[in-house]
């Protein structure tokens, strides 16, 4: 549960701080009017904060795919199934090459 009233203490250093301590300094004396500066500033900050997430590149995303796949792949001897033969024995074959397939772009242990 989040509590009611949580005060927060800082200190502002000069030089490093300056441009906050300006900015303090500016926003009057008026009851009140500091603690709201400081929240508003907090909040944007915050809503900032939300925005700045990095949107998917699907073009990279795409190319990494491909480029793993491809290496999966490239580690496995793939052939046709041309239907001759024993329909349960090459399923067996298929459901083999797709798991060891699958282990390998998840880059698990075969």
């Amino acid at each position: 549960m989040i509590a009611k009233c949580v005060q927060i203490n800082i200190r502002l250093y000069s030089p490093e701080d300056d441009a906050l301590l300006k900015w303090y300094a500016a926003q009057g004396d008026h009851y009140g009017g500091r603690t709201h500066a400081i929240k508003q500033a907090l909040k944007q900050g915050i809503s900032a904060s939300a925005e700045q997430t990095p949107a998917l590149d699907m073009v990279e995303m795409r190319n990494v795919v491909e480029a793993a796949v491809t290496t999966a792949m490239a580690r496995f001897d793939v052939t046709a199934i041309n239907g001759n033969g024993n329909d349960e024995d090459e399923n067996e074959k298929a459901e083999q090459l797709l798991a060891n397939l699958g282990n390998a772009l998840t880059l698990e242990e075969q």
